[in-house]
């Protein structure tokens, strides 16, 4: 099993990641939600409203060969959105898609990341190491849904402590950059 790819999202990924949005929501939030809320979730975004997306956050795909399997995006300090392609799970797909955010956040040298997770998603982000700050009820394409606001201190590096890593093979890294020319 190959590993998934990151790379910034283009406008041009648009459609396949709206696909994949609504893919995500009606399969894997299948039990968290009433069913027609679930409904309007996964139909609560036009592909032009993904491509705005893309263009005004930092956002970035996951690929497993050519099909894009997990989308994600910071906007300002918040892991705005987060989605893994149900067929692709437990590939580690949010784990590099989540690596790369909280990387770009420290490059930016943000100090803290937040996250409005779903109830499906509160999970994953407690294992990112997120805390539960508050729950909340929002509204949706005309639904309520009760989220878990979450936040997550960055710890800084010390001046001239390079942030390394250990990558999945042993070796010392810098960044979230797995797809570099010539490598996997």
């Amino acid at each position: 099993m190959s590993e998934p790819a990151v790379r910034r999202a283009l406008p041009g990924d648009a459609e396949a990641v709206t696909g994949l949005i609504e893919r995500a929501i009606r399969i894997s939030t299948a039990g968290a939600y009433p069913a027609d809320a679930v409904e309007a979730w996964a139909t609560g975004r036009t592909a032009e409203a993904v491509r705005a997306m893309i263009e005004v956050t930092d956002g970035f795909v996951a690929t497993l060969g050519e099909a894009v399997v997990g989308w994600a995006n910071l906007d300002g300090d918040e892991v705005d959105q987060l989605y893994v392609d149900p067929d692709a799970g437990g590939q580690g797909v949010a784990r590099r898609l989540y690596e790369t955010i909280e990387a770009l956040a420290r490059a930016n040298r943000l100090d803290q990341l937040t996250s409005v997770a779903s109830l499906r998603a509160e999970p994953a982000f407690h294992h990112f190491g997120f805390r539960e700050v508050d729950t909340d009820q929002v509204a949706f394409n005309g639904r309520t849904f009760t989220v878990v606001r979450m936040a997550k201190h960055l710890e800084r590096a010390l001046p001239g402590q390079a942030a390394v890593r250990r990558d999945g093979r042993g070796r010392d890294v810098a960044g979230p950059d797995h797809n570099q020319a010539g490598r996997r």
